[in-house]
Formats: C-alpha cells, structure tokens, sequence
C-alpha cells in the first residue's frame, strides 16, 4: 500500500478537523473551498463528517448531514459529485476506494478505485453506502441501510442489501 504525501497528511489531519463542533458551516465551506472542494451554489455541510479526500463538487442546495463518512484516500480517479439539492441523511457512506478479491493468502488484494455520482434531486436516507464507481440518477431515493452497488435508473426509490428499485417515482 502507497505512503501518503505530505500533502495528503495535512488534507487528512485538516479533514478531522472538520468533523468538530466547533466550526460553523460557513467556516467548513471556506476551508473545504481551499482544499479544492467545488461548490456551485450554496450547500449545507453538517457537522461530525469524516472527509478522506477532496476530489468533490457540491451542487446548489445539497445537504451533507451529520456523520457522513467521504472516503477517496487522495486517489484522483475516486471523484465524488452531488446534483443540485442533492440531500444525504445522517451516517451515510461514499466509498470511491475498495479491493479486489485476493488469493487466499491476502484476499484484501489489489487496490481500486471509481468515482461516485448522485444527480439532481436524489435523497440518501440515514445509513446508505454507496460503493465505488456507482451513478445513482436523477430523482432517486434510496432507503435507510441500503447498500447501492450498482448504478440505478431515475426516478426510483431503491432498498436492500444490495439495492434494488422497489418502487418507480413520479
């Protein structure tokens, strides 16, 4: 496994950083901006959020709620980007970096990484974790403790482990 830089050492420390309680939103956003985080519009990032890198575009009127945990390890391939009024409920995950099946000696084996898309409108209640390389489209909602491996069609309302769409929205 790679060393982190220097600069990804300060990225990471300045991440939990922003995890605290004792910064504002507007404070996050400001820091977030400097680390290359891209916002187009205004967006609200709650507190206690753990971010691993910093390849992320906010769209206008996103949420980030509280305990989201934003992994990319610096890696630039592992891109994260939020739609417009994109909500994300408490506690959930974007995994950009994971592992392929090893040989029985290590089955952690080789690294890999996918970036990660939620369009307009989407809403990710409490829990979600969306895995590398996954698109969820415009107009989803994706239930409480689903796990979306897969990219998803607009306009449904996915649940399950893995998910999969139960019911199509107007």
């Amino acid at each position: 496994m790679a060393k982190l830089s220097r600069k990804q050492k300060i990225k990471e420390l300045i991440g939990n950083i922003l995890i605290s309680d004792l910064m504002t939103n507007r404070s996050k956003i400001r820091v977030l901006k400097k680390l290359g985080v891209k916002f187009n519009g205004s967006a609200m990032v709650k507190k206690f959020n753990h971010i691993d890198g910093f390849n992320l575009e906010i769209g206008n009127g996103s949420l980030i709620n509280r305990g989201a945990f934003i992994y990319q390890n610096g890696l630039p391939e592992a891109r994260i980007k939020l739609g417009d009024n994109v909500f994300l409920a408490p506690n959930i995950s974007l995994i950009c970096v994971s592992h392929k099946i090893g040989d029985s000696k290590m089955r952690a084996g080789d690294t890999f990484a996918g970036s990660i898309e939620i369009k307009d409108g989407s809403w990710l209640g409490e829990g979600v974790k969306v895995m590398p390389g996954v698109t969820i489209e415009k107009g989803c909602v994706i239930a409480s403790g689903a796990i979306v491996t897969k990219d998803t069609e607009p306009n449904g309302l996915y649940a399950g482990v893995p998910a999969r769409r139960i019911k199509d929205l107007e």
